[in-house]
């Protein structure tokens, strides 16, 4: 089973655009979407998706005072140095109440607590959900807003992305990472047979590229770049090649700015599903064909 990750150093390149259509152009294939702040790679899962489940993810701790054992001391409260914790009158004394949304489960209240009426309970931050698309099965995160532990979902998005694949004996996975190069992109990566990074030809883009290549580089994980909107800018595209070729990493192609993708993406679906004639289409063919080579 081979594994190619789609990322890019910022968002806006059409990192997911360019996922949908290259698992059009693989399928079957297995599919998961790792930008769990922001997954809506299912938005583009051409007939829909079928066999829908959800399961809660789990980020981290939370605090929870039993009432019924609180004799309203304060000094959860106090020691509480992110101000998640305070004493609410109810009836002829006070308890102590949580906040969720301040509290970080560090456990000091726990801790101190004299009459040990404060627990640790799972915090619910997210949900990892799969399903059956035309393309095959598919499998993504949603982190709730706010929420830390994204690097931990996206983990599990991964892991029931491969558990499906080998059950089902599918040889390839498609990953949609997050952009940047931090913790989720990080946990992306890990085992990863080739990252693919989708650039385009503006005025950062060769900056967050360089990035990008370094931690590939760090985690070594072998890398390739395909430059999005081509020809808005061809001096940028020319340069993003040649710093990929004196930096050895290989550039497998050019996808044309295309109307098509925004006539795609409001129908659901891919640009090879939509428009199999068009230009863009065609370029993505060709990388596809590119990356096959690359993935042996």
């Amino acid at each position: 089973m081979k594994q190619l990750l789609v990322i890019s150093g910022k968002g806006g390149t059409g990192k997911t655009s360019v996922t949908a259509g290259l698992a059009s152009l693989a399928a079957p294939v297995v599919l998961a979407d790792c930008d769990v702040d922001a997954a809506n790679l299912h938005l583009l899962a051409g007939d829909g998706i079928t066999d829908r489940q959800a399961q809660a993810f789990s980020g981290g701790s939370l605090a929870q005072v039993d009432p019924a054992g609180c004799i309203g001391c304060g000094l959860c409260s106090e020691l509480c140095r992110f101000g998640a914790i305070h004493l609410q009158p109810t009836g002829a004394r006070q308890i102590a109440v949580v906040d969720p949304l301040g509290c970080e489960g560090c456990g000091v209240c726990i801790d101190h607590c004299p009459t040990l009426s404060i627990s640790e309970v799972p915090r619910q931050a997210g949900e990892l959900i799969d399903g059956r698309t035309s393309r095959g099965p598919l499998v993504w995160g949603r982190l709730e807003p706010g929420q830390p532990n994204s690097g931990k979902l996206v983990e599990r998005v991964r892991s029931r992305a491969q558990a499906i694949a080998k059950q089902h004996q599918h040889a390839l996975v498609i990953v949609d990472g997050p952009p940047g190069i931090g913790c989720p992109v990080i946990a992306a990566l890990s085992g990863i047979d080739l990252a693919l990074i989708v650039a385009e030809p503006s005025a950062s883009s060769l900056h967050d590229l360089a990035r990008v290549v370094e931690l590939a580089t760090r985690f070594r994980t072998a890398c390739a770049v395909v430059v999005n909107k081509a020809d808005l800018r061809e001096s940028a595209s020319e340069q993003i090649e040649g710093w990929c070729s004196r930096q050895g990493v290989p550039t497998l192609g050019r996808i044309s700015y295309d109307v098509v993708f925004s006539a795609a993406a409001c129908a659901g679906r891919s640009v090879p599903e939509l428009a199999p004639a068009a230009p863009a289409a065609r370029e993505l063919a060709v990388l596809w064909e590119r990356i096959q080579g690359q993935l042996g």
